[in-house]
Formats: structure tokens, sequence, C-alpha cells
């Protein structure tokens, strides 16, 4: 039963899995990439949380199976399985050590990328940033650690849960200020996120889920939406999207983009054209994760995985009334069984116990000895007794009454499990209605918050164009205001030179006039 019920919860674990993933898929269309990230990242906690609730809470959905009878005064005799060459247990064992082995094997992927993260991190050199303002690293001073690949090849990655490290390619020393801050802001996203322990959280859940294709998808969904939010970030930082645009494609063309298991890198080209796309998107929804998301999705996350635990099946087996041998008719002898000598064999109750060579003839019986018996005296004759009163007839008792009775108190026994089974059933399912419709209620609560939050973002983001489109217009005015102003001050020199010019020719002139006369 033990073996049964592990198969029922690996394929509820199973079909699970497609439908938190599937929820998952849903509930993030639409949202900004920073959203999408978080929510994808509380689907796979509630994958790696299952088996664990599991065992922990009772299941609420119990199917009784029949179980054969048991006689009561007589052993259990068990009969030897027909011989058909493969087991059902033998099949269920392949399938965990085909599953066993999956798991190994992409944790074995896990360790390998730590090792080779390992040997990077030994093999690099310690690096601080000249010429760089304190905005990358705001509230991250006492946990990031900059370092310099000694090989030009391999672009910026990040990893680490506990200290986080950033490396950079030995190129960085020569790159502009400008490509550099672009550079440290996309990484110091990724560590302000905790990007890495959400990517450690989604390969463990794939491993432990690696025959479903939808986990891959969803795995591979969640990195892409983790790059995308850093991308926000430096959007959001004041970086302007083309100048973003033109450092990320010289990025993942100058390097190769290789990434380990348990890193993060921002050259990878497989998600360029995407990436690239959303960066020039002006409608393209930037805005970050709050503390209220991080609570809603982890309350959702909670409710759903007791309601999956909850409401899992389970099997258990009906006990079976007890059964009492039936009696021996009466008159009847059990048949003697007779030792058979066939030829070369002595066969005793049907099986063959020795050959005739190895039983010796038992010996001749002794010859009773010539004595003479006296013979014996007569016996005294018997006292006369007084005649017995006859015993009056005992009614006869029926031999069914007692077996009827025992089979209408199994009847009833079992009417009384089957009714509580039922009310258990019904308990659960009142149970399941109501996390439903409080789980539906809550959703219900969050898309309309969401739709707010959505159309106050939008608001504020027309209120940021027109102030942008108001301060540009302002400067280019500005800008006109000073290049009259400084004609105006142009022409007024100009005028005034002219007007000196006039004043001295005039003067000239009148002092000539005055010369000629006096002449």
């Amino acid at each position: 039963m033990s073996i049964l019920n592990a198969l029922l919860f690996a394929l509820v674990a199973f079909a699970g899995s497609f439908v938190v993933l599937g929820a998952a898929w849903v509930a993030g269309r639409g949202r900004a990439a920073a959203v999408r990230h978080l929510i994808w990242t509380g689907a796979f906690a509630v994958l790696l949380a299952l088996p664990l609730a599991a065992l922990l809470l009772p299941s609420q959905m119990t199917f009784l199976l029949p179980a054969a009878p048991v006689a009561a005064d007589g052993p259990v005799v068990a009969t030897a399985p027909a011989a058909t060459g493969i087991d059902a247990a033998d099949v269920v064992l392949a399938l965990v050590a085909l599953w066993f082995a999956g798991v190994l094997f992409h944790l074995g992927r896990l360790v390998v990328g730590g090792i080779g993260l390992i040997r990077l991190h030994r093999r690099s050199v310690a690096h601080i940033p000249h010429g760089i303002g304190e905005a990358p690293f705001r509230g991250l001073s006492w946990q990031l650690r900059l370092r310099t690949s000694p090989s030009s090849e391999a672009g910026p990655l990040t990893w680490g849960v506990l200290r986080p490290v950033v490396l950079l390619p030995k190129a960085s020393v020569t790159w502009p200020r400008e490509r550099l801050t672009s550079v440290l802001l996309h990484e110091a996203a990724h560590v302000r996120r905790k990007d890495c322990l959400c990517r450690l959280i989604a390969m463990a859940a794939s491993a432990l889920y690696w025959p479903n294709p939808l986990v891959w998808l969803a795995a591979r969904a969640m990195r892409a939406d983790a790059e995308r939010a850093a991308d926000d970030a430096v959007l959001t930082a004041g970086v302007k999207p083309t100048r973003y645009a033109e450092h990320l494609v010289g990025l993942a063309r100058e390097f190769s983009g290789v990434s380990f298991a348990m890193s993060l890198s921002m050259a990878e080209r497989r998600m360029l054209n995407t990436r690239v796309e959303a960066i020039l998107d002006p409608a393209q929804p930037r805005s970050g994760v709050t503390k209220m998301d991080v609570l809603k999705l982890g309350v959702a996350a909670v409710a759903l995985t007791a309601g999956l635990a909850l409401v899992r099946p389970s099997l258990a087996e009906e006990p079976a009334p007890a059964q009492k041998p039936a009696a021996a008719a009466p008159h009847q002898t059990p048949p003697t069984h007779k030792t058979i000598k066939h030829t070369g064999h002595i066969v005793h109750r049907g099986v063959v116990v020795a050959d005739v060579d190895d039983v010796q003839d038992p010996p001749d019986p002794p010859e009773p000895p010539d004595v003479n018996v006296p013979p014996e005296p007569p016996a005294p004759p018997a006292p006369h007794m007084s005649a017995v009163p006859p015993v009056p007839p005992v009614p006869p008792v029926h031999a069914l009454s007692a077996a009827q009775r025992a089979a209408g108190q199994a009847q009833a026994h079992a009417e009384a499990r089957r009714a509580i089974a039922e009310a258990r059933r019904a308990l659960a399912e009142v149970d399941i209605h109501q996390t439903v419709q409080q789980a539906m209620k809550q959703a219900e609560q969050s898309m309309r918050e969401a739709k707010i939050g959505e159309a106050e973002a939008r608001k504020a983001l027309a209120r940021m164009d027109i102030d942008r489109v108001v301060g540009e217009a302002m400067r280019k005015a500005e800008i006109a205001m000073q290049k009259a102003e400084a004609a105006q001050a142009r022409a007024e020199r100009k005028r005034l030179i002219i007007e000196h010019r006039v004043t001295k020719d005039g003067d000239t002139v009148i002092e000539d006039s005055s010369r000629t006369d006096e002449e």
C-alpha cells in the first residue's frame, strides 16, 4: 500500500507542476519583467515545498480499497503469485531508479558549475573602478565584490548568494566611463534582487521535476526575465535606451557570453534580440517589485502549497470482517493416508519420501511365549441399583443463528465505516471549496490592485513624458533667447561703432571747413 501511495503522489506532483507553472505563466502576462521574475520564483518555491508539505499535512481525500477476508480461527495461507516474467513492483522500482538517476545528473551539473566558478574566482584579481560614482553601489558596499578576469573572453558575470561576486573582463580597464557605469548598474541590479538565489531555486526544482518539459521552459523564461529586469533597472537609472542597446550589442560581439549553471551573464547571445527590442520599446512596463508584491506572492504560495498537499488523493485498505471456518460435517472421518510403495520409490500422502533400496524391511514380530495362563476368576454379581429417572430432551439449538448475528454485525460495521468515509470526504470538499473561494477572492483583489497600480504607473509615465517634453522645450527656448540676446548685443555694439565713426567723421569735416575759412 505504501508503494501505491508513493506512486500516486509522484503522479499527482507531476500533474501539479503543470498546474502551478501554467498559473504562473497566466499571472505574469502583461506585467513588468521584475514582477514576472518574482512570480516564476514563487512557482519554483511551491514545487520544492510540495513534497515537504505532503509529509507534514494529512491528506483529506482517502479512497478505501476492499481487503481480502481473513479467517478468525485458522492460519492465513499465502498463495504464490503466478510466474508472469515482469512484476508491477519491478516496474515501479525501475521508474524510481530512472528518476533518481536524472536527479543526480542535473545536480551534478550544478556541482560542476560551482567548481568552475571557484576556479575562475581563484584566477581573478580584485578590481577597483576609478571615476565611477556611488549610484551603482548604493547599499551594496558591504557585500559586493568586484574582480577582473585574467581572460579577455569572459564577459561580465555575477554569482554568489551570501557574498556575491561581479567578474569583469580584462578589457574593462580601458572601457569608457559610460559603458562601465551601465555594466555596473546591470550587475548591481542582479545583486539587489537576489537573482542568483532565485536561479538556484529554479535549478533545484528543475532537477526534481526533470521529466516535465514545462519546468525547463519556465526556467529559461525566468532567466530571460532576470536579464530584462536588470536592463529596466539600468534604464530607470537614467541611461539612454539607444546608448545602452549599443553597449549591450558591443559586449555580445566582443565577448563569448559563456555562463555557468549558477551564474548570470550579461553578454549572453541567445536572448539578445528580445532584450534589445524590449530596451528600445517605449511602451514596455519597467516598474520594479514592491514589498506588497512580495507579501502577496508569499501568501499565495503558502495557500497553494497547503491546498495541493491537503487535496492530494491517498489510498487505504478497508479492514474486512473476520470469517469463521466452516464446521465439519457430522459422522465424517478424515481420510486415512496410506503409504504406497511404487517401483523404486515410496510415496506417503502423495509425496515421494524415499527410495525402496534405502528403506529396510521391518523385523518380524516376536512369537508369543508358550506359557500356560491360568483362567480368570468369575466376576462377582453386580449390586441392584434403583432406576434412574429419564432426562428431559434438550431443545435443538440452531447452529446458523450465531453466524447470522456475526454477519449482521460485520455488515453494520462496514456501513458505519462507509458513512465515516463519506463524512470525511464531504468535510474535505467543504474545506476545499472554502479554500478555493478565499484564493479566488484574494486573486480578484490582487487583480484590482494591480490594475489600479498599472493605471497610476501609466499616469506617472505620462506625466514624466510631459515634464520631459516641457523641459526640453524650455531648454530650447532658453537657448534661443540666449542666441537672440547675443545677436542683439552684437547689433548694439555695431550701432555704437557706426555712430562713433559718423561722429568722428563729422568733427573732421567741421575742422577742415574752419581751416578753409581762416585761410
